[in-house]
């Protein structure tokens, strides 16, 4: 594959994760607003120990959008990480 092609392919996969990544981003934590509060409010809903990033077991049952920003979230990682850019709190820290 020549040069161009390679960039015009990096390119639309990272339109593609950034793109869906930023639609569930608002559908959570703008259209489903309430939810979220209600949802991250509640003691029972992330388990101790766990992380609002670290997919609770039944939130598929209850909260979609949910679900689909930690898919768009980890497939933007997986790209990040594809293509060796950095991106990790360690990192961001790192330059300092």
């Amino acid at each position: 594959m020549n040069e161009p092609k390679k960039i015009s392919q990096k390119v639309s996969e990272f339109e593609k994760a950034i793109g869906d990544f930023v639609r569930t981003f608002e559908l959570v934590f703008d259209n489903d607003w309430s939810h979220t509060q209600h949802s991250i409010s509640n003691k029972d809903f992330i388990p101790p120990g766990a992380t609002f990033i670290q997919e609770v077991e039944d939130a598929n049952d209850n909260w979609a959008n949910y679900v689909h920003l930690l898919d768009s979230y980890r497939q933007l990682v997986k790209l990040l990480d594809k293509y060796n850019i950095a991106h990790s709190v360690e990192d961001y820290f790192a330059d300092e």
